[in-house]
């Protein structure tokens, strides 16, 4: 209730990861109430906290600064590629990847706001550009995906970061072009699986090139 009436409320970045936590908890708990508790947090994450504005009231100052949301950001990305404990961890992926992208929406906004407080660039920008913390944060997600094959993440984690951020596809494209030749010499299940999903995002990010994004398209003529 509280975040359908304060949709602007600077506390709710801070709230997307602690309930995230619980929902991890009550999931490893395993019984029928903990199922049915990480159920309604589910329910309040995606249907409610991660609708919340891009810019809370008090942006800039604790606890809505780019530092603590880039925190924030790089934690619920973590916990999507490594749900702790046992239970049905199926139905965290859903919750974990709208916290992380609504993270992401807020990190963006803020950055975007502080570069206009200082006139940055003069006009205004017809593409926001890639937050620094963010590019990190997915670098790091990327590295996970490639090497480690208990990595909960999957391709539709990264592709909906980059329909809603093209920038931050452009940024990563040498880390996706690097996960579709991952182990290229080396055969196995593994390998085909992440070299199969780095082609797909590969393409899909360079056809945002093609559709929308000056910057993608810029960064593949570079790289």
């Amino acid at each position: 209730l509280y975040a359908r009436a304060q949709p602007a409320s600077p506390w709710l970045p801070g709230a997307a990861l602690p309930l995230l936590g619980a929902m991890q908890t009550a999931l490893a708990a395993g019984t029928p109430q903990a199922s049915a508790l990480a159920e309604r947090i589910g329910g309040v994450l995606t249907k409610h906290v991660c609708h919340a504005r891009d810019v809370p009231t008090r942006a800039g100052i604790e606890p809505v600064t780019v530092e603590t949301v880039a925190a924030s950001l790089s934690s619920s990305i973590r916990a999507a590629s490594r749900p702790s404990g046992g239970g049905d961890t199926k139905g965290f992926a859903k919750p974990a990847t709208a916290v992380s992208l609504y993270l992401l929406r807020v990190l963006e906004a803020l950055e975007a706001r502080a570069r206009e407080a200082k006139g940055a660039g003069g006009e205004r920008e017809t593409e926001p550009a890639a937050s620094k913390a963010a590019v990190a944060a997915y670098v790091s997600a990327l590295k996970e995906f490639k090497a480690n094959k208990r990595c909960r993440l999957k391709g539709p984690f990264f592709q909906a970061a980059f329909d809603r951020h093209p920038s931050l596809a452009a940024a990563l494209l040498p880390e996706l072009a690097a996960a579709a030749s991952a182990n290229a010499d080396k055969p196995g299940a593994r390998g085909e699986f992440v070299r199969a999903e780095g082609l797909k995002l590969l393409a899909a990010a360079l056809a945002l090139g093609r559709r929308r994004s000056p910057a993608v398209a810029a960064s593949a003529k570079k790289h």
